[in-house]
């Protein structure tokens, strides 16, 4: 039988579509435009940055992997009747390891989180939040040299704290009594981050969407792009740029926060301005990955055999042709992918529970119930 290929824009207006089509020129140009100014000064670029040692010519040695495992999370939150119900975990999954050496792990560690709450718009703020000390909670109990957290560390502490007064709105809910029990246990671990003391675990953010104009603005051409596309441009496999200081402007809010507790609001300024001095910066382990803004503390960035073993592992965790991230990434996020495809089966046991309980039958709620299902 003949497959019949279905058209994207099918059921939509066919002059709509067209609009969108006769469109496609010009949004290309305009994305393309800074790529080709990009291009065309490309060496004099390189040039620059190489002699003023903004792309490092030290790389990570072939020997000193250490162990590693990668941190991501997600939450749901899905209503039923009047009600809400909340679901998340935090999974923090081992690395590649050599042949020779032991796994820590027998499997991907997890934090799981579960609740029945009152129908309130915040309760999703509430739920990230919550996931975020979960990630924490497990970097903090990990026994790896390297923890690599998908996405910046900053912004989740960052999230944490922005989201304390939704928490003490909300401080009655099943949510909000598990994030504030575990707001002081997670602050103080990010303190432990930040001092990053010889011998302790490095802990670093890995993205490959990394926006921000550290770099471009030394260079003079922060109106043209930022720093992801200059040096996806710029960088050859296996290159790096030096540390330079994050733009913490994420951190602003943080430390306006009105906090009445002068200890609590003590040791938020201690952290915080200890995560104003993180550094990032862009790293291309091989052909076939993208460039990576890595995040690392200030103690890290400032020892190079540290920061040539973080490089290194992350280097070790993207040996395999075809894998674009980290290893430990790339399998928490698919773990997270797992976790969103089930929630609507766990909502539909939920559901199908609620509905046994009712004597007198469910034709006044059948919609209410499994309406969105």
């Amino acid at each position: 039988m003949e497959n019949k290929r279905i058209s994207p824009f099918a059921g939509l207006p066919v002059k709509l579509a067209g609009n969108f089509l006769d469109g496609k020129k010009k949004i290309s140009e305009a994305i393309n435009s800074p790529l080709r100014k990009i291009r065309e000064v490309r060496e004099q670029l390189l040039e620059k940055a190489r002699g003023d040692g903004i792309i490092m010519s030290d790389h990570p040695g072939a020997g000193n992997i250490p162990s590693c495992c990668g941190v991501d999370g997600c939450s749901a939150v899905s209503g039923i009747l009047s009600s809400d119900f909340v679901l998340g975990a935090a999974f923090a999954v081992e690395g590649l390891t050599a042949p020779s050496e032991k796994s820590q792990w027998d499997g991907p560690e997890f934090k799981a989180l579960i609740h029945p709450e009152n129908r309130h718009p915040d309760t999703k703020i509430l739920a990230n939040a919550v996931i975020d000390e979960k990630k924490i909670e497990l970097a903090a109990e990990s026994p790896h040299e390297l923890v690599l957290f998908n996405g910046s560390y900053v912004s989740i502490f960052a999230n944490i704290m922005e989201t304390l007064p939704t928490a003490l709105k909300l401080k009655d809910s099943a949510t909000g009594k598990e994030f504030i029990a575990g707001l002081k246990s997670t602050i103080i671990a990010f303190g432990s981050l930040c001092k990053a003391t010889d011998g302790a675990a490095i802990w670093s953010g890995i993205s490959d969407k990394g926006t921000g104009s550290e770099y471009v603005s030394k260079l003079d051409i922060s109106e043209i792009c930022d720093d992801e596309m200059l040096f996806s441009v710029l960088l050859a496999p296996g290159e790096s740029t030096s540390p330079i200081v994050k733009d913490a402007g994420e951190l602003d809010t943080v430390n306006n926060l009105p906090i009445k507790d002068a200890a609590f609001a003590s040791l938020r300024d201690r952290i915080s301005a200890e995560l104003s001095k993180t550094n990032v910066l862009f790293y291309r382990p091989f052909s076939w990955t993208p460039v990576f803004k890595v995040e690392m503390p200030q103690a890290v960035a400032g020892d190079k055999t540290r920061l040539m073993k973080l490089l290194g592992g992350i280097q070790n965790q993207c040996s395999t042709a075809g894998i674009s991230k980290p290893y430990p990434i790339i399998s928490a996020e698919a773990m997270i992918q797992c976790f969103m495809n089930a929630v609507p089966t766990f909502r539909g046991e939920i559901v199908t529970h609620i509905a046994g309980l009712q004597k007198d039958g469910i034709d006044d709620i059948f919609h209410a119930l499994y309406g969105n299902i």
